[in-house]
Order: structure tokens, then C-alpha cells, then sequence
């Protein structure tokens, strides 16, 4: 891929197992990829510099299936590409929780439990990861928040 084609919040695959990103950042030689999935037994949400010739595009990647459903962010399903693709584009905020909301608002709660008594660098991941997801919903989610969702979710 040249650099010409690529541009930032552009869904790409990388690497030897072709793990999907999107681009966060064009320098001259590298684009800055932050990943969606976990790649090189590190989690998602970690930021790789990565040559434009070991970049492809996601073909299809504005019209991914929204019935499939995210069972952890550490492996997200395309719903959540889907998400972060539509931020990136500014989208506004949707007034009621969709189906890629819902897997997000999910993700959200887990990475809230796993945060609690978790330092260093597992805790700088997962703040780096629940970032993405608030800039995939378009705002940011208390812990309140998210685990009154969930309660509501669970009830229902």
C-alpha cells in the first residue's frame, strides 16, 4: 500500500496474521496503527508502527455485519470496527443505544471490572482501550454509568 492511498482513521490489516487496525497517525516512511484485535500475543488497543508496504486495505469495512456480537474487546468482532470507523468520522451520538452501542457499552463494563486493583502497565492498556471505546460511542462512560447499563441489560 503507498502512503498516498492511506489516510487516518482508514481500516487496514498488518503483519504476518493480518491483524485489522485503523490508522491513527501518517509519518513519511510509518503509519502509527492502532490495533483491534490482539496481535503478536499483545492485547488490542496497543499502537504499532508499521510500514505501508505491510499495510492492506479493509475492503467492505463501512459495511461490516451488525449481527455478529463482541464477546470481549480484546478480540473485537466487527460490530466494534464498524463503531470506531463512524467516530472517525465524526458521527454524532445516537440518541438510543444500537446494536454496535450495546457491544461497546459491554466492553466498556468489562474493562471497568478489570481495572479495579490493576497497576502499571496493564492498567495504562486498559485506559488506552476504554479511550478507544469512548471516542467509538462518542462520549465518555462513567463506571456508574456502564454498570447501571449492565444491571438493566441483566434484568431485562
Amino acid at each position: 500500500m503507498k502512503k498516498e492511498d492511506c489516510k487516518k482513521g482508514m481500516l487496514v490489516t498488518f503483519g504476518e496474521d493480518l491483524c485489522r487496525g485503523v490508522i491513527v497517525k501518517l509519518n513519511p516512511k510509518r503509519a502509527k496503527v492502532t490495533t483491534l484485535e490482539s496481535h503478536k500475543g499483545r492485547m488490542a488497543g496497543l499502537t504499532w508502527s508499521v510500514p505501508y508496504s505491510l499495510m492492506w486495505p479493509v475492503v467492505g469495512g463501512d459495511e461490516v455485519s451488525n449481527q455478529m456480537t463482541m464477546t470481549s474487546f480484546q478480540k473485537p468482532n466487527d460490530p466494534a470496527i464498524r463503531a470506531w470507523s463512524e467516530a472517525q468520522k465524526n458521527r454524532p451520538p445516537k440518541k438510543e443505544f444500537v446494536f454496535e452501542d450495546a457491544s461497546i457499552m459491554q466492553a466498556i463494563h468489562t474493562i471497568y471490572e478489570r481495572l479495579e486493583g490493576v497497576e502499571g502497565d496493564n492498567r495504562r492498556h486498559l485506559s488506552e482501550k476504554i479511550n478507544l471505546l469512548f471516542r467509538a460511542i462518542g462520549r465518555d462512560i462513567s463506571k456508574s454509568e456502564a454498570d447501571e447499563w449492565m444491571l438493566e441489560r441483566t434484568h431485562s
